[in-house]
């Protein structure tokens, strides 16, 4: 599918460059939430049972993704400032998919960061805390995240992005976003190779990556997983890294690095303001324990 433009509703922050340079920071300029991926090829039934598509008023916002059955995580820009209730729909790939579950997150379900920035777009992540749980199935059900001691790592390496947004710069409309929901391979790299595009931006809290031949997130693909898998077979685990953001000043597919916000960056704001059990919570669990003893 073609290179998201602006990656829709995807989290993915990366460390902090130290000692590098403070530089005027680009403002990123108006969201446009018709971004899909570009260069990428059509996912089926079942591939990404953990992504949803966010409507409101029948109009696409963007995707999000289950980290629990009753909780979602987005990209800031997706929800905030929506007036009214987010549709939120799960278990389809194509966006107009009568047989999606769906629920209807009104304004006090929907939590978005408190130090959320639209110009940096610094800190772009939302919780949606559904209103009654999602039904599991092969098509519908959470996906990892991180484990606590992987907080700290630089993360690199392939990972996958997944988005309805457009599929080439050259579509017009916000009514051409892809049907079909779009997959793509990219390659997370460190947010020093990044500076020379985006400067001061890449802050500790965001993710960069590129593709090949073309291939990156565009307008629409906000708020969409991107995911990182280790192990095979039934010992295969993909785990949620990052949420699509932004391509910035650049157009898709034209060999520019893409950012995401690092969801592990916010496991305290997600703890605080959901009922899900991440690692985290779980971590500090067991050292309570063993302070005890």
């Amino acid at each position: 599918m073609d290179i998201i433009r602006f990656a829709v509703c995807v989290l993915a922050t990366a460390l902090a460059v130290s000692g590098s340079p403070a530089e005027p920071r680009m403002v990123l300029g108006p969201v446009d939430h018709r971004l899909r991926i570009s260069g990428g090829s059509e996912a089926g039934p079942g591939d990404f049972p953990y992504q949803v598509a966010l409507f409101a008023d029948d109009k696409f916002l963007g995707s999000g993704v289950i980290i629990s059955l009753s909780t979602v995580l987005t990209a800031a820009q997706c929800v905030d400032g929506v007036q009214g209730t987010v549709q939120v729909r799960a278990g389809i790939v194509k966006l107009d998919d009568k047989a999606a579950q769906t629920r209807d997150v009104a304004p006090e379900g929907r939590i978005v960061h408190p130090n959320f920035d639209a110009n940096f777009l610094d800190n772009d992540i939302a919780i949606l805390k559904l209103p009654y749980p999602f039904e599991k199935s092969d098509t519908i059900m959470p996906i990892d995240l991180l484990k606590y001691s992987q907080i700290g790592e630089a993360l690199s390496g392939k990972s996958e992005v997944s988005g309805w947004g457009r599929t080439e710069d050259s579509t017009a409309t916000d009514a051409d976003v892809s049907n079909v929901l779009q997959l793509a391979e990219l390659n997370i790299v460190s947010n020093t190779q990044c500076m020379s595009d985006y400067g001061a931006e890449m802050i500790g809290t965001k993710l960069c990556a590129t593709g090949t031949s073309g291939t990156s997130t565009c307008m629409g693909d906000v708020g969409g997983p991107v995911t990182q898998s280790s192990g095979r077979g039934v010992s295969l685990r993909v785990s949620l890294v990052g949420l699509v953001s932004t391509s910035g000043k650049f157009g898709c597919g034209q060999g520019h690095p893409v950012v995401f916000t690092r969801v592990s960056a916010f496991y305290d704001f997600i703890e605080q303001n959901s009922e899900f059990l991440t690692n985290l919570q779980l971590f500090r669990r067991r050292n309570k324990r063993q302070n005890r003893t």
